[in-house]
């Protein structure tokens, strides 16, 4: 809804509160849309460690090769 900076912010203190693959992936996807790509890969990254061989590491997998 254009509010990306709050989606971020809101993001982060749901992972801090919880770690999830799909709040790092969100968080991932929010970025990508902020123009920090190389934040998202981090996130990315992470969300490949939590979970790479499920629905989520696959969504993972897929927005890495679109930013690349």
């Amino acid at each position: 809804a254009g509010r990306v900076p709050e989606a971020i912010d809101a993001f982060r203190i749901a992972i801090w509160s919880q770690e999830t693959a799909a709040a790092r992936l969100a968080l991932a996807e929010a970025l990508v849309e902020n123009g920090q790509r190389d934040e998202a890969r981090v996130e990315i990254a992470r969300v490949l460690e939590l979970g790479p061989d499920t629905p989520l590491g696959a969504a993972a997998k897929a927005l890495l090769d679109r930013i690349k």
